[in-house]
């Protein structure tokens, strides 16, 4: 029966994510989208929030402790839901799914992993819950999906460990529906993810390796909460849904620290509110004016690059802070985000005036080619615009630009280094660098030790690509070779013009009939986009070679050069040179892809990314 008040439908209560569950039962409703969250982008941002709830409020046991909002909770139904009468996801069945598939993972490391009874029983009895339900002699799931709900509650409610998923999923077809592949790659994410962070801890059964354990549980469940509103109306519940994400969120963290910022100074007096003021509108409308960087982001990196690191969800906290505290000053705080914005700006838009070719590529590459680009590498950029963009520096510029370029490419890229690492050394070589006391080229000292060649080497031996980062790849050691030799590289720069009708793929795409079928081979699509398949051709050679066999490739009889014999590139010349050694059975596969891989990994990779100063 609905309430003689609008606002009498909503029920609203902050909840503790294991307190969630508690005697509810929750369905994801048929029109709903089907759980998809994956590791590029939300399961990571979960992980990461997770664990800095262990780091900053477990680990350092500070008398605060805040934990992480995950968000807002809409359901529809009755105030006491059972697995028959559930309640209606609304918004929010990302994070429930995801954390009945976190639960699952922890309760086995639990399960295997603990020699306390008492404390495996109390750490079971806040994860179980999570997960499933007793009753009346059934098991009954915290939540059913609308799509692949018996392949979730196969996986995540029946079986308890990794090897048991891992053999019920080579059983059936785990890519249809699209929404089972989703689980897996979640599951195994977490999976992996888990038993990382604990491995960093020490061996199983060692002290440090419980108390973490423990910790991610406690974390999980007690940390991170939500707010969890209940409606008796649909109609209600899609107002409400829609007012929170087309309103609710522009009052981002911006708008927060803007606040706080101005109320600081205001307290200061009319002249010092009035300078802050026009500092953060300066800032604003060079942020405005491009679209790489949301002002959030702006204020977070510059922060990060002057005074301290400071994660995205803990900007407001921690700039409030310093500024109650009177650590900084409104007015200077301002002025240090009008003058980074404008740094911002003019970097992306370089002087060309006296900015040297292999700076503006080196730029081109770091903020452009996707899977080199980091926006955590945004503090750096800016303390290298404020020490070396002017006329007299220009070369320092493009050293410092390439050092970047070379870290980023090298540990970002090839290594897989997580996100949290490089944002802690690009961070601490952005204030190295702002600090005038240091040596110019401090920075990339802390670059070049957090970058051995062996892993970069190692990592380099099994790494794909596609689009402009493969070619990317394969012109930056084209140009290396080709250093001093008379050739102009520089036409075919990925910085410059389309790269598509410039990558080569040896085995190509679509390969012919002299290509014995290979494309019917399994792992085809791996190896096609495997770096050791890769070079740059100019356009006309290209095309005319696209689908031919290998030998075709190698010479042929046509009157335009079109074959790798006779190339001005080297790399292509470097194929025929090596033929046998690459191809020992007389045809390019998959064998002669890894060979020439590993003899790139090593002859090549170091010396062509190799950071210095």
């Amino acid at each position: 029966m609905m309430a003689d008040y609008p606002w009498q439908n909503l029920e609203p209560a902050s909840m503790a994510m294991g307190s969630v569950y508690t005697n509810s039962f929750f369905e994801v409703p048929k029109n709903q989208r089907e759980y998809r969250w994956d590791e590029r982008g939300q399961l990571t941002r979960f992980w990461n929030d997770l664990v800095a709830c262990v780091e900053e409020d477990l680990d350092t046991q500070a008398g605060s402790v805040l934990g992480h909002f995950l968000g807002t909770i809409v359901v529809i139904g009755e105030r006491q839901s059972t697995a028959r009468e559930r309640l209606q996801i609304v918004d929010g069945q990302q994070r429930l799914t995801t954390t009945t598939l976190l639960a699952r993972v922890l309760l086995e490391r639990v399960d295997v992993e603990h020699p306390d009874p008492g404390k495996r029983q109390l750490l079971t009895s806040k994860l179980l819950p999570c997960i499933l339900d007793h009753v009346a002699g059934r098991t009954e799931p915290r939540i059913c999906l609308n799509q692949a709900n018996d392949f979730y509650h196969r996986s995540v409610v029946e079986l308890a460990t990794a090897d048991d998923r891992e053999s019920y999923w080579g059983s059936v077809d785990i890519d249809h529906p699209k929404a089972r592949r989703v689980i897996v790659d979640a599951l195994r994410f977490l999976d992996e993810q888990a038993f990382s962070y604990l491995g960093e801890a020490g061996a199983v059964g060692t002290e440090v390796r419980l108390r973490r354990l423990e910790n991610l549980v406690s974390a999980l469940c007690d940390l991170l909460y939500v707010m969890r509103i209940r409606v008796g109306d649909s109609r209600m519940a899609y107002r409400l849904f829609e007012t929170l994400n087309e309103r609710g969120m522009r009052l981002n963290q911006a708008d927060l620290v803007r606040n706080v910022l101005l109320e600081s100074a205001d307290r200061l007096g009319r002249e010092a509110f009035d300078s802050a003021y026009e500092s953060w509108q300066t800032a604003i409308d060079e942020i405005d004016a491009q679209e790489i960087l949301t002002p959030p982001e702006l204020i977070q990196y510059s922060f990060s690059s002057r005074i301290e690191s400071v994660k995205a969800e803990s900007l407001f906290d921690v700039i409030s802070t310093q500024l109650r505290g009177q650590h900084i000053a409104p007015v200077d705080l301002a002025e240090s985000l009008s003058i980074d914005a404008t740094l911002w700006n003019q970097l992306l838009q370089g002087n060309q005036s006296y900015w040297p070719a292999v700076a503006q590529e080196s730029l081109s590459f770091v903020t452009t080619v996707s899977g080199i680009w980091k926006k955590h590498c945004v503090p750096l950029l800016l303390r290298i615009a404020d020490r070396f963009d002017a006329e007299g520096t220009a070369a320092k510029l493009a050293k410092a630009l390439w050092a970047l370029e070379c870290y980023l490419f090298r540990e970002g890229t090839i290594c897989k280094t997580s996100i949290n690492e490089l944002e802690s050394v690009l961070g601490q070589a952005s204030r190295i660098l702002g600090d005038d006391n240091n040596p110019e080229g401090a920075f990339v000292e802390l670059l070049k030790q957090n970058s051995p060649d062996a892993p970069f080497v190692e990592s380099f031996k099994t790494a794909s690509a596609k689009g402009k980062l493969a070619f990317y790849i394969a012109w930056r050691m084209e140009k290396y070779v080709l250093s001093g030799g008379g050739f102009d590289i520089g036409a075919l720069s990925p910085a410059r013009q389309s790269y598509q009708q410039h990558l080569e793929h040896v085995m190509p795409r679509k390969p012919g009939a002299d290509w014995g079928g290979i494309q019917d081979r399994e792992d085809f699509d791996i190896y096609l986009h495997r770096l050791g398949n890769h070079l740059v051709l100019e356009g006309a050679v290209n095309s005319a070679l696209r689908n031919a066999g290998f030998d075709h490739k190698i010479s042929n009889d046509g009157d335009q050069d079109h074959d790798y014999t006779r190339q001005r590139l080297a790399m292509p010349r470097e194929v025929v040179a090596r033929r046998h050694e690459w191809s020992p059975h007389g045809v390019w596969d998959f064998e002669s892809i890894v060979l020439r891989q590993n003899y790139l990994a090593e002859n090549y990779a170091p010396h062509v990314w190799k950071i210095e100063w």
